[in-house]
């Protein structure tokens, strides 16, 4: 019987084994032979010597990227080697304490900042580095809180009957919209009521008060709470509170009373109709306005302003019953700036 151990963890029980060095290193390798009288051990120090082979390769040149470069925190970067001349190893510093050796290692940075990024790629000729000062930028992430950014107030007009209909905007504490937050809301008016609804992706909800044929008077829209799974109400960082079709009645921020717009906003309900659908909007300021209809190939169908207007808030109908079903394009045009918007007409 024969045990071989060929120094690098390899064996084998062959009388006369052939075997194969992956690795450049000196080996020691060790025989025990035996048979029924017994056993001995023969072992060769450092028998086998194992060189690199020559190089043949050029000396890297490193060079990296990474997706994304910035965004809040925890921000997932995914880099991706681009050196040249085949780097075998690559080591990368991720500016804050980080490091791998995978070849596009993925890396989360948890904390806020500004990080500088080096990799270094190496084979058989050398190693070279490339170092990017400041190349990644996480940010805090914002919306902890959130508040009413606008209460756009309208009335709907059907027949010999009404309806007021208030949109409320929430946003988060970097003026972004929040997604997904139960609002709480009053109407007051012809018909009053209380109501409550999630926002949509762009951070709005609109309620819509029973009909009657008593017009007169004006509808108002006030929030009383508002609910997140994230995020916390701040009531004092509102940009309104309470508003009627003739304006805000009351400004939280600031502590401040106005009558006045504050952004312009479009839009349009109900959505999907048939064949009929109100599209509102707000002035902040008078401005000469377009607002028109087109269809998805790009052709305009209808127009149903064109004019000059003082700021304020605006309903206009449009009747689609002399076209086929679809999607539509509504466009509000000012001197300031242009909103495009989707509805769908459904037959």
């Amino acid at each position: 019987s024969w045990s071989w151990t060929f120094g690098d963890g390899g064996s084998s029980t062959a009388q006369n084994p052939s075997y194969t060095y992956n690795t450049a290193g000196t080996y020691t390798v060790t025989l025990t032979a035996g048979n029924c009288a017994g056993s001995d051990v023969v072992s060769k120090v450092d028998y086998i010597t194992v060189t690199e082979p020559p190089c043949t390769e050029t000396t890297p040149v490193a060079d990296f990227s990474g997706s994304p470069t910035s965004g809040d925190a925890p921000l997932t970067v995914s880099f991706s080697d681009l050196s040249a001349n085949n780097p075998d190893t690559w080591s990368w510093d991720f500016g804050d304490g980080g490091s791998s050796t995978a070849q596009n290692p993925s890396y989360t940075y948890s904390t806020a900042g500004t990080y500088t990024v080096a990799l270094t790629a190496s084979n058989c000729a050398g190693s070279d580095i490339s170092t990017k000062i400041d190349y990644i930028t996480v940010t805090q992430p914002q919306g902890n809180t959130m508040h009413v950014h606008d209460i756009v107030v309208t009335r709907k007009n059907t027949g010999i009957n009404c309806s007021g209909i208030g949109t409320i905007y929430i946003y988060d504490s970097g003026e972004q919209p929040v997604a997904n937050a139960t609002v709480y809301a009053t109407a007051t008016g012809p018909v009053g009521g209380t109501f409550s609804g999630l926002t949509l992706s762009d951070g709005s909800v609109t309620f819509e008060t029973g009909k009657t044929k008593s017009c007169s008077g004006e509808w108002c829209f006030e929030v009383t709470n508002v609910t997140h799974a994230s995020n916390t109400y701040d009531a004092a960082a509102n940009h309104v509170t309470k508003a009627c079709e003739s304006g805000y009645i009351f400004s939280a921020k600031g502590n401040t009373t106005s009558t006045m717009p504050k952004s312009l906003h479009l839009q349009n309900h109900p959505n999907p109709f048939n064949p009929t659908t109100d599209i509102s909007f707000t002035l902040p300021t008078a401005s000469r306005v377009t607002l028109e209809i087109y269809n998805i190939a790009g052709q305009k169908v209808a127009t149903l302003v064109d004019g000059s207007l003082t700021s304020g808030s605006y309903t206009y109908t449009w009747n689609g019953s002399n076209v086929s079903s679809g999607v539509y394009l509504y466009r509000l045009k000012t001197d300031d700036a242009t909103v495009t918007r989707k509805m769908v007409l459904m037959k």
